[in-house]
């Protein structure tokens, strides 16, 4: 049992939420999307570190989900994973052309899901707009409400890339 750091039984609740997750995997009940524009000359490299390294701290960011062979689904919790992140450029695009491709972008996102039996259930992305501009996407799938919110992980991730909050503009 190469990586897997401790294994638990899910609650009544994660047990309802899982069920309803394989029956209507399209429900975005579970599924949290945010997004942000980032105006700040980013060190790009820190910033996706700063990311993982999030995902190394809690464990309910390493933390999958079998039902398939077992008696009753457990969470697995794996003692590392690699953070799912993608990168493009879009700097070649009008400000119209970027909206539509962010429009298609978060769709397709949406609609991609995630595989339960698979840590992370979450990924980033980042679209560099133009010199010094950024949009980054947060997707994840949830079971839990100990779940981590997205404004504690960012402030961990601000506090290591020394990014200003007033910098941060949601969309």
């Amino acid at each position: 049992m190469k990586n897997i750091d401790s294994f638990y039984p899910l609650s009544p609740m994660q047990q309802g939420m899982l069920l309803h997750t394989l029956l209507a995997p399209e429900a975005a009940e579970y599924f949290k999307q945010l997004s942000c524009v980032l105006e700040a000359e980013l060190n790009v490299s820190a910033f996706k570190l700063a990311w993982q390294q999030a995902v190394d701290r809690h464990a309910v960011l390493r933390t999958a989900f079998v039902w398939e062979g077992v008696k009753d689904p457990i969470q697995v919790v794996h003692q590392r994973t690699t953070l799912l992140w993608e990168q493009h450029d879009w700097r070649d695009l009008s400000a119209p052309q970027q909206q539509q491709r962010l429009k298609a972008f978060l769709e397709t996102d949406r609609e991609r899901g995630f595989h339960l039996s698979k840590a992370p259930l979450m990924r980033c992305a980042l679209i560099q707009k133009d010199s010094g501009v950024y949009q980054f996407v947060w997707s994840c799938r949830f079971f839990s409400r100990k779940f981590l919110p997205f404004t504690k992980l960012s402030a961990e991730v601000r506090n290591f890339t020394s990014i200003n909050p007033d910098h941060i503009a949601t969309t």
